[in-house]
């Protein structure tokens, strides 16, 4: 069954979900899968044009005994964006994403909606 098949509703309404490729050679034998994150109700023809407007859906594994952890795996995550979207500018980059992000935590723009999470393992720590 080939990933269209796959993402059919019950109505055989048909659901566009793009995801990204990974390859299990850099992931490696033993492997354990944090977060998925997904921009719902977006214009997938227009990926790198105007800001898309859309629900952020989230969903969490129920890992690490200490909050610590989910900060080093949140700074991991920016890093990330950082030098791999932002080569150009990091540092303007950075400051700008740093900014929203502390604005965010005082002032959101959205609600946070508890959509699920993943089957929950173990605790790593």
């Amino acid at each position: 069954m080939n990933k269209k098949e796959e993402n059919k509703k019950e109505d055989n309404q048909e659901i566009n979900i793009e995801e990204i490729a990974i390859d299990p050679e850099i992931i490696g034998n033993n492997a354990l899968q944090l977060l998925s994150l997904f921009l719902t109700n977006v214009n997938l023809e227009d990926k790198k044009g105007e800001e898309q407007e859309g629900k952020l859906i989230i969903f969490l594994k129920d890992v690490f005994k200490s909050p610590e952890y989910w900060g080093i795996v949140l700074s991991d995550i920016f890093k990330n964006i950082v030098q791999q979207i932002y080569t150009f500018d990091q540092m303007n980059a950075s400051a700008r994403i740093v900014s929203v992000f502390l604005r965010e935590l005082e002032q959101p723009t959205s609600d946070i909606e508890n959509v699920g999470t993943f089957n929950s393992g173990e605790n790593l720590n």
